[in-house]
């Protein structure tokens, strides 16, 4: 009897010594795993503070604000049929937006009155060069907002400009703020600033939630007059040149946002 009791004691020592043991292993488990968690937390803000102190400090190199800029280069009321006056006037500014010596692949500058859109544009050699590469060439998720490589007419035709959904706010973020219709209608231009000092104002005529399957991605590399025939619906202006802005829907990997503009 006494030597069985001893037995049992000798059991339950060697149980409490395993269970302390068990007990010790997870805490370090757990430790690691918020240790992780927390270098992953601090490791993403520090790499979005990154992205937004060069965008902010590219901002200060160009103009502020466009609001003394007439962004409607003509009213169709104003003219007549028969009127000899080029309806598709140019508008410019001094060059303060070229940012070309900075990098040879900036095209121009988007900015959208209502939002945090302002950003600098680049056009590379592939489509995945800026998607993880800031406009001064610094590794980041952030990206930098970019045309299609495959388009080589400039803003004169059909264009696409890509950007990130980012978690922060920042790029591409707000446009998904058009999937309201009181904002699209409060905020519906597009304002591109182009190198040389022209301003291209585009009025946004569509913004749907689509996948990466979209026809109107397959319109990359037709011509104007298909891709016009494409947007007739719309009643453009003949020949008008569109512009797309798509970014990411989030919790949906092939899910896209498209807004679609004409000049």
């Amino acid at each position: 009897m006494r030597k069985g009791k001893r037995e049992t004691g000798k059991i339950k020592l060697t149980g409490s010594k395993s269970g302390r043991l068990i007990y010790a292993i997870l805490i370090v488990v757990f430790a690691g795993v918020a240790i992780f968690a927390l270098y992953n937390i601090f490791s993403i803000q520090a790499e979005y503070n990154a992205a937004q102190d060069e965008y902010a400090q590219l901002r200060k190199l160009i103009p502020e604000t466009n609001e003394n800029i007439d962004e409607t280069p003509y009213n169709e009321e104003d003219f007549e049929e028969d009127d000899d006056i080029e309806q598709e006037e140019i508008i410019s500014i001094d060059n303060g937006f070229d940012l070309s010596h900075l990098n040879p692949d900036y095209i121009g500058w988007i900015r959208i009155k209502g939002t945090d859109i302002d950003y600098p544009v680049v056009q590379g050699s592939s489509n995945y060069q800026y998607l993880r590469t800031t406009f001064l060439g610094e590794s980041n998720n952030s990206g930098t907002i970019f045309k299609d490589y495959r388009i080589k007419t400039g803003f004169n035709g059909f264009t696409v400009l890509y950007g990130h959904n980012m978690r922060d706010g920042t790029m591409f973020e707000d446009l998904h703020l058009y999937r309201d219709i009181a904002f699209r209608e409060k905020h519906p231009d597009i304002t591109i600033f182009l190198p040389d000092g022209e301003i291209l104002v585009y009025r946004i005529f569509e913004v749907r939630v689509t996948d990466v399957d979209d026809p109107v991605y397959n319109l990359i590399g037709e011509n104007q007059s298909f891709i016009y025939n494409y947007f007739s619906r719309n009643n453009l202006q003949e020949n008008s040149p569109v512009l797309v802005l798509s970014t990411c829907v989030r919790g949906d990997e092939l899910g896209r946002l498209l807004v679609l503009a004409s000049r």
